[in-house]
C-alpha cells in the first residue's frame, strides 16, 4: 500500500520546562516507521529554552507557541485543533518525557484497523530506567464510586478491559491514539481539569458516546516516570485529589462523590505526603484542593504551593545564614556588625538614626519615580539615590502605592540596577546602610523602626516587578502568577523574600542580554576576552609525547561561568558546533571530574562564609552542568535522559565513540590514534607480524573504537587479513575460548578508580564472528549478505564459498604469507618394466 493511501495520523508532542526530554522524545520519533505521520511540537510557554533548542535541532518540524502554562488539556487541545484543520484522520497524544520504538504508531494503526469500532487506543508503556517492565498497560481502572485509580501492569485481554460495575478502562494522556471523527463528536480534552484525569474524562465520554478503547500489546515505549510533576510535591496532591474529585463528580452515581470516597481518597493521598516529608505542605494542599472543588475553581495551582518544595530549600539555607550572622553580630566580629551595634545604640539612647537625604519629587509633593530615573541616568551617586528610595517606600505604604502606580515598561531601564542591590547579602546592605535595623527584643514599636533590610527587599521586589515585567508576555505572566502569593500573605518572611529573588535570578538569565534593561549600557557582559580564549589554538607541549592538559582554558572559567548564569549565557550564545568543536574534549574533561578533582583545580567546595552570610564554593554539580551547556552548544549530539545524571551517562558513552575525532580536539594531535590497533597488520605474524586473535581481542573491548576502526579497515590493511579471518570464521566456540576468547576486561564508560581494570566481561563469540564478517564485507569493497534478514547458517554458507573461489588470488594474505595453491593432478604412467 503507498504511504498516500495510509492514513494520515499527527503526532502532538507537549512541552513545558522540558527542553532535553523533548529533544529525545522528538529524536526517538524521527525513526517512526509509520509511513504517513506527521510530528508537531506544542510550546506552554517554557521558560528554559525549549522552543529555540528545538527550532534549532528540528528546523523542519512545525512548533507551535501557546505562550503560557495552559496545563496537559490546554495545550494539547491547541495541537488537536491544528491536526484536525490538517485533515488528520487520527491524533496521537504522547508525553515529552517518552521515548518510543520505532514500531510503535504502526503497532497502535494495526490495533486500530482491526475493528472500526475503536476510538482511543493505548500502547504498552515501560518505565525509562527498567525496559520491559510494564508501568501501564495502556492506562488503568478507575472506579467511579470511590474514585480509585489502579494501572494495568500486566498484559491482559481485550475482555478484561471492559466495564465492570463502577470500574471503567482508561488509556493514559502519556501516549493516546484518538480518532477524527470521536473528536468532532464528543470534544478534545477537558480544560477544566488542568491536570490529572482529563484523560479519563475523555475515555467516559467516549465509551458512553458507543466507541471502543483497546491497546495495542506490540506498541511499545519508555517513558520517564513524573519527570514533570515530582510525585507527592504539594502541586501533584493538589491536583490529584480536586481532579479525581472532579471526575467523580461528574460520571459517578448519585450523590458522587460521598463521605466514603472523600475520605478514601484523602488517606491515599496523605500517606505519601506523609512518607516524603511534607506533613504541612501537603495537609495545606490538600485542603486547599478540598476548597477549590467545592467552588469549582478551574486552571493551575496555586503558586505558592508549586513553589513550596523550592522555598522550603531556599529557607532551610537563610535559616542557616540568620543564625550564623547572628552571632557575628552578637561578638561583634564584622565590620558590619559594628555599624548596626553602633545604630542600635543610638536608637537606645533616645538618638534618632541618621535620615537618608531627599529623593526627587513632584509638584504635589509625590515621589517622582520619572525625575528619579532620569536622576539616577545622569548622576554619580545613582546606587545612593536608588536605596534612598526603597528606603522610603519601605517606610510608608501609601509612599509605596505612589511610586508603584508610576512603575511601569517606561522605566524599564531601572531593572539592572534593582535586581544588583536586591541581592546584596545582608553584611553587604549593613556596610552600605549602617542606619538599617535589627529586630530585637526590647527594641522599639513597629510605627517607630527604621526599615529592617528584608523590608527594603521586599519594597524593591515590588518595584521590580513594576517596572521589569510585560504581563502580556507568557515568561513574564508565569513569573507574576508565582510572585503574587506573597503579596497576599501580609508580610512575607526573609525566606520567602530570599525564594523571589532566586525566581528573578533565573528570569534575569534569560532577559540580561537586552539593552533596554540597564541605565549603563557598558554593564551588559562582555564575553569578547572569555571568548577569544576558548578560541585559541593550543600551546603544543616541548615533548612530542606530553599529554595534553586536562580541563584546558574551559577549566579556568568554571567558576565565573558558574558564578554568573548571565554571562554564562552570553557566552554560550556565541558557541556552535561549527566554530566550537575543538571544546568538547574539555567539556567532556570537566563531565568526569569529581568533587575532589575541583577541589585541586582551585575551585572549593560549597560552604557557609559567616563574613559573606551565603553559601560560597562550588558543587561539583553546579560545576559539571557548565560543562554540559558547552557540550550542548558545541558537540552537535542532542542527549537524553530523565535527570542531569543519566545526561551525563550518556554524554560519556557518546564521547567512546566520538573521542577519535580531531575536529573535538583544541590540539588535533590529542586525538586517540589507531595505530596501536593496526601497527603489525601489514605482514604475517610468521613474520614478526601482529596475530589477528590479538587484533580480534582488542576490538571486541574498545567499542568506542569500532565504528572508526572499521572506516579505516578498508583504505589500510584490511584486504590482506581476508584469508586468516575466513579461517577463524570456521572455529566454533570451544576453539575460540582455547585461543583466548574466554573473558576480557572491558572498561565501563565512566572514570575508573585508581587501579581499577575495569569489568570482567565473557566474549560473546558470536558477536565476535559478527565483527569477522563486518571486516570481510569492508575488505572485500562490499561482499557478503546483511546480517539481519538472513539467517546465520546461510551467511557463513556464503563466505565459504566466496573464499573456495578467492583463495588463490595473493592480495587476500598479508606479506610473507604463503598463497594456497590449487593441487594439480598429473595422469598416471604405466610401470617400468
Amino acid at each position: 500500500m503507498p504511504p498516500t493511501a495510509q492514513p494520515l495520523v499527527v503526532i502532538v508532542v507537549l512541552n513545558w520546562n522540558g527542553r532535553a526530554d523533548t529533544l529525545a522524545c522528538l529524536r526517538s520519533l524521527s525513526r517512526c516507521s509509520y509511513p504517513n505521520a506527521r510530528i508537531l511540537a506544542v510550546d506552554n510557554g517554557s521558560a528554559d529554552g525549549s522552543e529555540e533548542a528545538v527550532r534549532g535541532a528540528f528546523p523542519d518540524l512545525p512548533l507551535l507557541q501557546t505562550g503560557a502554562n495552559l496545563g496537559f488539556a490546554g495545550g494539547n487541545n491547541v495541537g488537536i485543533a491544528w491536526a484536525l484543520e490538517q485533515g488528520a484522520d487520527w491524533v496521537l497524544l504522547l508525553n515529552n518525557d517518552t521515548e518510543v520504538e520505532p514500531g510503535l504508531l504502526t503497532a497502535m494503526m494495526e490495533r486500530a484497523r482491526r475493528d472500526a469500532g475503536v476510538g482511543v487506543v493505548g500502547a504498552s508503556i515501560e518505565y525509562f530506567d527498567s525496559p520491559g517492565r510494564l508501568w501501564a498497560y495502556g492506562g488503568g481502572r478507575f472506579n467511579l464510586a470511590s474514585g480509585r485509580v489502579r494501572h494495568i501492569q500486566r498484559v491482559v485481554g481485550d475482555e478484561q478491559l471492559l466495564t465492570r460495575g463502577h470500574v471503567h478502562f482508561y488509556v493514559t494522556g502519556c501516549a493516546m491514539l484518538l480518532r477524527r471523527d470521536l473528536l468532532e463528536r464528543v470534544g478534545a480534552l477537558d480544560t477544566s481539569y488542568f491536570h490529572f484525569c482529563e484523560d479519563a474524562d475523555l475515555c467516559l465520554r467516549a465509551e458512553q458516546a458507543g466507541y471502543t478503547i483497546a491497546v495495542a500489546a506490540e506498541a511499545r515505549l519508555r517513558h520517564k516516570v513524573s519527570a514533570t510533576t515530582r510525585v507527592s510535591s504539594p502541586a501533584f496532591l493538589y491536583y490529584n485529589l480536586r481532579s479525581r474529585l472532579r471526575l467523580v463528580q461528574r460520571f459517578g452515581p448519585p450523590g458522587s462523590p460521598g463521605a466514603l470516597a472523600f475520605t478514601l481518597l484523602w488517606m491515599r493521598l496523605w500517606r505519601p505526603a506523609l512518607q516524603s516529608g511534607m506533613g504541612r505542605s501537603g495537609w495545606r494542599a490538600l485542603r486547599r484542593a478540598w476548597r477549590d472543588f467545592q467552588t469549582g475553581a478551574q486552571g493551575p495551582a496555586p503558586a505558592d504551593l508549586a513553589t513550596r518544595t523550592a522555598r522550603a530549600r531556599v529557607a532551610s539555607t537563610r535559616a542557616l545564614g540568620v543564625a550564623l550572622l547572628s552571632a557575628a553580630l552578637a561578638a561583634g566580629a564584622a565590620p558590619a556588625g559594628r555599624a548596626a551595634q553602633g545604630a542600635l545604640a543610638a536608637q537606645a539612647a533616645g538618638t534618632p538614626s541618621p535620615a537618608p537625604a531627599a529623593v526627587a519629587r513632584d509638584a504635589r509633593g509625590h515621589d517622582d519615580l520619572g525625575a528619579h530615573v532620569r536622576a539616577l541616568w545622569g548622576g554619580e551617586g545613582a546606587p545612593r539615590q536608588l536605596e534612598e528610595l526603597l528606603w522610603r517606600i519601605a517606610l510608608d505604604s501609601a509612599r509605596e502605592q505612589q511610586v508603584l502606580a508610576r512603575a511601569d515598561s517606561t522605566h524599564r531601564a531601572l531593572t539592572d540596577t534593582l535586581l544588583a542591590t536586591l541581592r546584596w547579602t545582608e553584611p553587604h546592605a549593613r556596610a552600605a546602610l549602617p542606619e538599617l535595623y535589627v529586630v530585637r527584643d526590647g527594641g522599639p514599636p513597629p510605627g517607630e523602626r527604621p526599615p529592617a533590610w528584608a523590608d527594603v527587599r521586599r519594597a524593591g521586589l515590588r518595584l521590580l516587578r513594576g517596572v521589569a515585567l510585560d504581563p502580556s508576555n507568557g515568561r513574564d505572566a508565569a513569573l507574576l502568577r508565582r510572585l503574587d502569593p506573597l503579596d497576599a500573605s501580609g508580610r512575607p518572611t526573609p525566606s520567602e523574600i530570599a525564594g523571589q529573588i532566586e525566581l528573578w535570578v533565573a528570569w534575569w538569565a534569560e532577559r540580561g542580554l537586552d539593552a533596554r534593561y540597564y541605565l549603563d549600557p557598558s554593564r551588559i557582559p562582555d564575553v569578547r576576552l572569555w571568548l577569544a580564549a576558548l578560541r585559541a589554538p593550543a600551546l603544543r607541549a616541548a615533548a612530542p609525547d606530553a599529554a595534553p592538559s586536562r580541563g584546558g582554558p574551559l577549566r579556568s572559567l568554571l567558576g565565573p561561568l558558574a558564578a554568573d548564569p548571565l554571562r554564562r549565557r552570553a557566552l554560550l550564545a556565541q558557541l556552535s558546533a561549527q566554530t566550537d568543536a575543538q571544546l568538547v574534549a574539555e567539556a567532556m574533561a570537566v563531565l568526569r571530574m569529581y568533587q575532589d578533582d575541583f577541589v585541586s583545580a582551585g575551585l572549593p567546595a560549597a560552604r557557609w562564609d559567616p563574613k559573606l552570610g551565603k553559601l560560597a564554593g562550588y558543587h561539583a554539580d553546579e560545576l559539571r552542568g557548565v560543562a554540559a551547556e558547552v557540550l550542548d552548544r558545541t558537540s552537535g549530539y542532542i542527549v537524553s535522559g530523565a535527570n542531569a545524571d543519566e545526561e551525563n551517562l550518556d554524554y560519556l558513552r557518546w564521547w567512546q565513540r566520538a573521542r577519535f575525532e580531531a575536529r573535538f580536539y583544541r590540539d588535533p594531535h590529542a586525538a586517540p590514534s589507531l595505530a596501536a590497533f593496526l601497527d603489525g597488520l601489514d605482514r604475517a605474524a610468521s613474520n614478526g607480524g601482529r596475530p589477528l586473535h590479538r587484533f580480534l581481542r582488542d576490538a571486541y573491548v574498545a567499542v568506542g573504537f569500532r565504528d572508526l576502526l572499521l572506516d579505516r579497515w578498508q583504505q589500510t590493511r584490511g584486504p590482506g587479513c581476508v584469508a586468516e579471518l575466513v579461517a577463524w570464521l570456521r572455529k566454533d566456540r570451544p576453539d575460540a575460548v582455547a585461543a583466548g576468547f574466554d573473558f576480557v576486561w572491558r572498561r565501563v564508560p565512566l572514570r575508573p578508580l585508581p587501579g581499577d581494570q575495569g569489568q570482567l566481561t565473557s566474549i560473546d563469540w558470536e558477536e565476535v564472528r559478527t565483527l569477522i564478517r563486518e571486516l570481510l564485507r569492508r575488505a572485500t569493497g562490499g561482499a557478503g549478505l546483511p546480517e539481519t534478514g538472513v539467517e546465520l547458517r546461510v551467511r557463513d554458507e556464503y563466505w565459504y564459498r566466496w573464499w573456495d573461489e578467492h583463495r588463490r588470488e595473493p592480495r587476500w594474505y598479508r606479506a610473507g604469507a604463503q598463497v594456497e595453491q590449487t593441487p594439480s593432478f598429473a595422469p598416471e604412467r604405466g610401470r617400468a618394466r
